[in-house]
C-alpha cells in the first residue's frame, strides 16, 4: 500500500497532462514539440478517469478528477484499494484525507515543474534526447510512444504514451539505466474535457469525509538567507536551484533546497538530529523515489528525488557546514 508521502509524490508526478502535436519529417524536433504541446494541455484540459500505479511489487488503483481553470488546475485523487484516503491539490495547497485518527493534513503546494516546461526546453535538449516511438493503444485509445533518454548517468529515463487525439499522457514508465521499469502509471479509463461539478471534489468515503483538521496549517516557510551555515558543493549539470526555504520543524528548524532540471526535482533537507534512534544514514528506495542520508556535525542531511541513488549520495557528500567553531 502506498503511504501518504508516496501518494503525494504520485500526485505531483502523475498529474502532468501532456499533449501531442502532429508529426513532421524531423524526429528530433517532433519529439520536443510533443513535450511542448503536452505541457500546454496539462494547463488547459479537464478530465476524469482511473489509473493504476505500479512500483516494486505494489499495485494501486486510483480515481482522478482534474479540472483546469484560470487560477490553475484543481485535482483530486482517491485510492480505490487499501485504506480509504484521498489527495486534493490546487494552486495553493495539498490536502491529504485519511481514515483513522489522521484527519486532514494540509500542506503548501509544491512547484509544478511541468507547467514551466517551455522555459526549460533549451536546457532539456542538452540533458535528454527525445525520440518518437511506435503507435499503440491505451485505455482503448490510439497513442503515440515517446522516449526520453538521459545523456548522462545522473538521471532516469522515461517512456510516455500520449493520446493521439488529445495528447493526454495515458501511460508513463520510469526507467533506470538498463531499461528496467522502476515505476509505471497507466490509465484504464479516461473521459476528456467533461463538465466537472464542484461536488466531485468532496471526499467520497464516510471514513474520511467526517474527519476534522487535526492541526492548524503549518507556519509559512521563510527564505533561507545569508545566515544559513550550509553549502551544497555539487549537483548534476542542468539542475538549477528553484527554491530554498527554512521552516519550523519540532523544536528546531528544517532547511530545504529544491533543484530541478526541468523534468525532475531533487530536494536537500538539513535539520539537527534529535537522537540516535531517528538518524538516517545510507540509502533507501520506494519504486524510483530514492533517499540518501548522512550525519554532518550533529545534523541530519537527507537528499530525496527520482534520480539514481548514486546521484543522491554524491549530492549528500557535497553538503558542507560553514559554521565557525
Amino acid at each position: 500500500m502506498i503511504g501518504l508521502a508516496r501518494t503525494l509524490t504520485l500526485t505531483l508526478m502523475l498529474l502532468v497532462g501532456w499533449m501531442a502535436g502532429a508529426a513532421a519529417s524531423d524526429p528530433e524536433r517532433d519529439a520536443y514539440d510533443w513535450l511542448m504541446s503536452m505541457s500546454e494541455a496539462g494547463r488547459t484540459l479537464s478530465y476524469v478517469g482511473r489509473f493504476v500505479y505500479q512500483y516494486d511489487d505494489e499495485i494501486e488503483s486510483v480515481e482522478i478528477v482534474h479540472r483546469a481553470g484560470p487560477d490553475g488546475p484543481q485535482e483530486r485523487l482517491r485510492a480505490l484499494n487499501g485504506d480509504p484516503r484521498e489527495v486534493q491539490r490546487d494552486r495553493d495547497s495539498v490536502r491529504v484525507y485519511q481514515s483513522g485518527d489522521g484527519g486532514v493534513v494540509k500542506r503548501a503546494a509544491a512547484p509544478n515543474f511541468s507547467a514551466e516546461l517551455p522555459a526549460h526546453l533549451p536546457r532539456l535538449k542538452s540533458l535528454y534526447s527525445a525520440e518518437l516511438g511506435p503507435q499503440d493503444r491505451i485505455a482503448g485509445r490510439p497513442v503515440q510512444v515517446l522516449d526520453i533518454v538521459p545523456r548522462d548517468p545522473h538521471r532516469f529515463g522515461y517512456r510516455f504514451w500520449a493520446d493521439r487525439e488529445s495528447g493526454l499522457l495515458l501511460r508513463s514508465d520510469l526507467l533506470d539505466g538498463s531499461g528496467r521499469v522502476l515505476e509505471r502509471c497507466m490509465f484504464t479509463l479516461i473521459e476528456l474535457s467533461p463538465a466537472i461539478d464542484a461536488a466531485l471534489f468532496q471526499p467520497a468515503d464516510a471514513e474520511v469525509s467526517h474527519q476534522t483538521v487535526a492541526a492548524g496549517p503549518s507556519p509559512p516557510p521563510s527564505p533561507i538567507g545569508a545566515d544559513s551555515h550550509w553549502r551544497i558543493e555539487w549537483v548534476p549539470t542542468g539542475f538549477d536551484l528553484m527554491d530554498k526555504v527554512s521552516r519550523r520543524h519540532g523544536d528546531g528548524r528544517l532547511e530545504q533546497w529544491v533543484y530541478s532540471d526541468g523534468l525532475v526535482s531533487v530536494s536537500v533537507f538539513v535539520e539537527r538530529a534529535a537522537d540516535a534512534t531517528t538518524r538516517f544514514q545510507g540509502g533507501s528506495r520506494i519504486g524510483a523515489m530514492n533517499a540518501y542520508g548522512r550525519m554532518v556535525d550533529g545534523y541530519q542531511v537527507t537528499v530525496v528525488g527520482q534520480v539514481p541513488s548514486a546521484t543522491l549520495a554524491r549530492i549528500s557528500h557535497s553538503v558542507e557546514s560553514t559554521a565557525v567553531d
